[in-house]
């Protein structure tokens, strides 16, 4: 889990290669120094939704009938599109898998939340104010679990 960052290239740098280079790295060591972990806040997003909804009469870290996994795909930042300042939102693509204990596959969906779903701002932005990174990726993680989560009751 985690996935991988991307970030968009004709999104975020209007200039060469070694500019996106620049930027990933950029956002890459504010994330590890604020210690902002897409991967550990779906998963925490997802079990609170999921006790939320009452679903199963018990849910358990370990030994239980069946276990979720999860695949990130991709996180990073996009430009919101028709908005005239630079304003850059959160992208996620994560994939829950429920498994019973014989690895026969149970429940599987996947979910997207877009920049538009999010608070966006300039990079200048997200630079100077690391909370700000936390926030909207703590906001996509919400939209992606609330999508991943809509049909489990009916399958």
């Amino acid at each position: 889990m985690p996935g991988k960052m991307e970030y968009f290239k004709d999104d975020l740098t209007p200039g060469s290669s070694s500019g996106l280079l620049g930027a990933l790295m950029a956002i890459d060591d504010v994330m590890r120094k604020n210690k902002i972990d897409v991967g550990h806040m779906v998963v925490d997003e997802f079990r609170a939704q999921l006790a939320a909804k009452r679903v199963f009469p018990s849910i358990v870290n370990f030994g239980g009938d069946a276990e979720f996994s999860f695949k990130i795909h991709f996180y990073g930042l996009r430009f919101r599109p028709f908005v005239e300042e630079e304003h850059l939102g959160a992208v996620l693509k994560v994939t829950v898998y429920l498994k019973k204990a014989n690895d026969k596959l149970v429940w599987k969906a996947t979910a997207y939340c877009s920049p538009e779903r999010t608070d966006a701002y300039l990079w200048r932005m997200y630079m100077t104010d690391p909370q700000r990174l936390r926030r909207v990726f703590e906001q996509a993680a919400r939209v992606v679990v609330s999508d991943l989560l809509k049909n489990i009751e009916t399958e």
